[in-house]
């Protein structure tokens, strides 16, 4: 995962709406973003080092606001370059199996827990 979105999540934001702009407005990189007067920004969960990985990791295997994360890692398009709208199709399939896996592992330590206390 880290390998594949490092410093990809970024991306340019409307100067002032804060809307994040698409490659199919014209804009190709961060350079044609700043240009225009526009933002850059980086997303605050993303796998740019091995800590901000595993909290994104963590954060997506949980359950909160992971949809979000999953739509940037579907739209990456490359480092300084602008997302394209369902770029990665077969992400999805890596993202089904980290939230079944880590739902299942949490709900079996949490049951593993209780029964342990029960004894």
């Amino acid at each position: 995962m880290m390998q594949s979105f490092k410093g990809q999540f970024s991306g340019c934001y409307h100067s002032s709406s804060g809307e994040l702009l698409y490659s199919s407005l014209g804009l190709s990189s961060k350079t044609d973003c700043l240009s225009q007067g526009h933002l850059w920004q980086n997303q605050f969960y993303n796998y740019d080092n091995i800590f901000m990985g595993s909290v994104t990791i963590f954060r997506i295997m949980f359950g909160g606001h992971w949809m979000g994360i999953v739509e940037h890692s579907l739209d990456s398009n490359g480092i300084d370059r602008l997302q394209i709208r369902d770029n990665h199709h077969g992400f999805w399939v890596v993202y089904q199996g980290i939230i079944i896996l880590g739902q299942v592992m949490i709900l079996n330590l949490i049951v593993g827990l209780v029964l342990d206390n029960f004894k």
